[in-house]
C-alpha cells in the first residue's frame, strides 16, 4: 500500500503540487512568524545591550505614572543638573554624564522635504552630545568633530545618507522651538548601525539640547560608569547613599537592559499574535482545499478502490493508503513551508532596512519552535483534512465502513 500511495501521488503530480501549496503557505506564515519575532527580539536585545554597554548605573526620577512617551522608555520628571557633581563624588564612580532627550527634532533636506514622519514611523529624536566615550554608544565617522556650540550639530549616518548631507553643510532642524539652521560638524554611527533602530537623530551640544527641551539646569537622566572592581549593584548603592532624599532612584545597567527587553516583548506580542492569526487563517483555508481535494480523490478512485478490494486489499489497507498519501503531502509541504517561512522572515527584515529601520546585527534567529510547530501544525492539519472528506455521491466521511463494498463504484 506504500507503493500504491507513492505511485498515486506520482501519477497525479498537479494535484499533489496544488495540495502541497496550500499547506506550504500556511506553514510558511506560522514558521516565518516565529523566526521574524525571534530575530527582532534578539536584535532589540542586542540594541539595548549596546545602548547601555558602558552604563553601570543610571540616576533618574521615579516614575509618577506609566505612559509610553518617547523612544523606548516611559517619560519621567526631570532631575536637577546639580546632582551631577554629587554623583561624580560618590565612591566607585569613574565617570558620569547627564543628558536630555528631545522627542521631536526633524531634519529638513536641502530640497525642503523632511526626514521621518513622527507618529507614523520611526521617531525623530534629539540628544545632547556625550563627550565621554565610556558612556556614549555614538561614535563619529572619520573626519568629523563633535558640536562645540549652539549652532553646530552631529547627525546619524542614516539621515546623512537620506538627505545627502556631508560635514560642513547646513541643515534646518524643526523642533518645538522656531526652526533653526545648524552647521553639520559630524556624522555618527550608533554602534555598528547607521541609526538608532530607524530613528533620525540630531546630537546638539548639551546647553542647546537643554534649551530646546525646556530643561535648563536639568537632565532626563545621569549615566554612570564604575571604577574597575566595582560591581553595578555596589555602584548603585553607593550613589543612592550619596543622593539627597527625594523623588530619585538609581538603577543598574542590567536593569535598564531588562526594562528595554520587556518593553520590546510587550510590543512584539501583539505583532506575533497578528501574524499567527494570518498563518492559521491560511492553514484553515488550506484545510478546506485539502478536504475538498481528498473528497474528489475518494470519489474518483471508486473503481481503483473496488479493484484493490477485488484483488484482496483490506479496507484498513486502503484507508492506510489514503493516510499515507496525506502524510507524504504533509511532510513534504511542511518541510518546504518551514524553509519558505525562514525566507519570509529574511525578506521582512530586508523590507525594514529598505524603509530605513536599520538594526544592529544581521543574523537571522531560527528558534526550534519555528521548525517543530511548523512541521506539527502542517502535518496534523493535512491528516485531519484528508481523513474526513466525503464522497458526496455515495458516502460519508472516509472510515473503514465507507470503503467498498459499502460504497461500491461502478460495476467492474
Amino acid at each position: 500500500m506504500w507503493k500504491v500511495a507513492r505511485k498515486g501521488l506520482l501519477a497525479r503530480k498537479l494535484r499533489f503540487f496544488l495540495t502541497s501549496l496550500s499547506v506550504l503557505l500556511g506553514v510558511a506564515f506560522v514558521s516565518g512568524t516565529f523566526v521574524f519575532t525571534a530575530t527582532i527580539q534578539e536584535t532589540f536585545n542586542n540594541l539595548f545591550a549596546n545602548i547601555y554597554a558602558h552604563t553601570d548605573a543610571q540616576v533618574r526620577a521615579q516614575q509618577v505614572f506609566s505612559t509610553n512617551q518617547g523612544f523606548g522608555a516611559s517619560k519621567r520628571p526631570r532631575i536637577p543638573a546639580s546632582l551631577l557633581a554629587t554623583v561624580t563624588r560618590a565612591p566607585g564612580v569613574a565617570g558620569a554624564e547627564g543628558n536630555v532627550q528631545i522627542d521631536y527634532a526633524q531634519i529638513v533636506k536641502p530640497n525642503g522635504k523632511v526626514i521621518g514622519s513622527p507618529g507614523q514611523g520611526a521617531p525623530t529624536l534629539g540628544f545632547g552630545w556625550n563627550p565621554d566615550p565610556r558612556l556614549s554608544s555614538w561614535h563619529l565617522v572619520a573626519g568629523s568633530s563633535p558640536p562645540r556650540n549652539a549652532d553646530e550639530i552631529v547627525i546619524d549616518k542614516g539621515s546623512a545618507n537620506k538627505g545627502h548631507f556631508k560635514v560642513g553643510m547646513q541643515a534646518k532642524v524643526l523642533t518645538s522651538k522656531p526652526p533653526k539652521l545648524y552647521t553639520i560638524t559630524g556624522i555618527a554611527r550608533f554602534g555598528s548601525a547607521d541609526n538608532l533602530a530607524g530613528a533620525s537623530v540630531v546630537l546638539f551640544d548639551l546647553p542647546e539640547a537643554q534649551r530646546i527641551g525646556d530643561a535648563r539646569n536639568q537632565f532626563d537622566y545621569i549615566n554612570v560608569s564604575a571604577q574597575p572592581g566595582v560591581s553595578q549593584q555596589q555602584l548603585a548603592d553607593n550613589i543612592s547613599r550619596a543622593l539627597p532624599a527625594g523623588n530619585l532612584e538609581v538603577v543598574t545597567g542590567k536593569k535598564l537592559i531588562d526594562e528595554g527587553k520587556s518593553q520590546v516583548q510587550r510590543v512584539l506580542s501583539f505583532l506575533n499574535i497578528g501574524l499567527l492569526v494570518f498563518g492559521f487563517i491560511a492553514l484553515i483555508v488550506g484545510a478546506f482545499i485539502i478536504y475538498n481535494t481528498f473528497s474528489i480523490t475518494v470519489a474518483q478512485r471508486s473503481k481503483e478502490t473496488a479493484l484493490l478490494r477485488a484483488i484482496g486489499a483490506s479496507r484498513s489497507q486502503i484507508l492506510r493508503s489514503i493516510i499515507v498519501e496525506a502524510l507524504l503531502v504533509g511532510i513534504f509541504a511542511s518541510a518546504i513551508g518551514v524553509v519558505v517561512g525562514i525566507g519570509l522572515a529574511i525578506a521582512l527584515r530586508a523590507a525594514m532596512s529598505a524603509l530605513g529601520i536599520d538594526l544592529p546585527g544581521s543574523g537571522v534567529v531560527v528558534p526550534a519552535t519555528s521548525v517543530v510547530v511548523g512541521l506539527i501544525v502542517g502535518i496534523v492539519f493535512t491528516l485531519i483534512s484528508s481523513i474526513f472528506p466525503e464522497d458526496r455521491r455515495h458516502c460519508g466521511p472516509v472510515t473503514l465502513s465507507s470503503i467498498p463494498d459499502a460504497c461500491p463504484g461502478p460495476a467492474l
